[in-house]
């Protein structure tokens, strides 16, 4: 049972749908944790963490705003159980801010 499974809390509707996405985005940050650093820069190391963290973000980020699959309930609740970088979603609504990849 993975960590998303666990969140203690009970899911809204669409948890299901979205949760093989999120269980694969967590492995891919665990493989990307425990991979081997050896001959990166320092800065170097984090830069799939930062990636695959947007990645996750992204995709919460355009079920609600763009595709409207998922409801205000799912997407607060991401938030909320910190599935999802919260801060980094409010800076994409604003203009100008598009495309930001990290803060």
């Amino acid at each position: 049972m993975s960590a998303l499974q666990r969140l203690g809390k009970r899911a809204p509707a669409g948890w299901d749908t979205v949760l093989p996405t999120l269980e694969m985005f967590e492995q891919r940050m665990k493989d990307a944790v425990n991979e081997s650093h050896e001959g990166k820069r320092k800065h170097e190391t984090t830069w799939p963490i930062h990636r695959i963290n947007y990645e996750k973000s992204r995709y919460v980020f355009e079920l609600f705003w763009t595709k409207e699959e998922i409801t205000r309930e799912l997407y607060d609740f991401c938030i909320r159980q910190k599935v999802v970088d919260g801060n980094l979603m409010a800076k994409w609504r604003k203009p100008g801010y598009e495309f930001l990849c990290s803060l």
